[in-house]
Parts: C-alpha cells; sequence; structure tokens
C-alpha cells in the first residue's frame, strides 16, 4: 500500500545506498509500508544497456546509508 513517506523519505528525495562494497548516489522513486523504492544510476557496460538500477531499501546504518 503506498505512503506518503516511509520513516522520512519521500519521493524525489537524494540518499545514499549502501551496497556490500559500495555506497551509491540514489532517489526515491515511491514509498510503501515495508520500504521505499529507490533509483540508481549503473556504470557503462558492454554488455548490458541498462542506465539504472531499482531496489527497495528498509533501513539506515550508522553512516546515514540505506540497505535492505
Amino acid at each position: 500500500m503506498p505512503t506518503s513517506d516511509y520513516l522520512g523519505l519521500r519521493a524525489g528525495d537524494a540518499i545514499t545506498v549502501q551496497h556490500p562494497c559500495t555506497v551509491e548516489s540514489a532517489t526515491v522513486v515511491s514509498t510503501c509500508r515495508f520500504g521505499a523504492l529507490v533509483r540508481y544510476p549503473l556504470p557503462p557496460c558492454d554488455w548490458s544497456t541498462a542506465t539504472h538500477a531499482e531496489q527497495y531499501v528498509t533501513a539506515r546504518n550508522p553512516a546515514g546509508h540505506w540497505y535492505r
């Protein structure tokens, strides 16, 4: 169910997302009761035409980066 925010995140917010080995800048696409859908750019790649990826984030670490 869509919500207006998730733990203070709102659609359009710029955040950082923690991956296992990197931190990426991301934009919040939408929020719901269990998390926020974020979109982040992918580096250019010879084997894919994708320019971005999406994932849900549900928590924030002590450094302020969001993760699943």
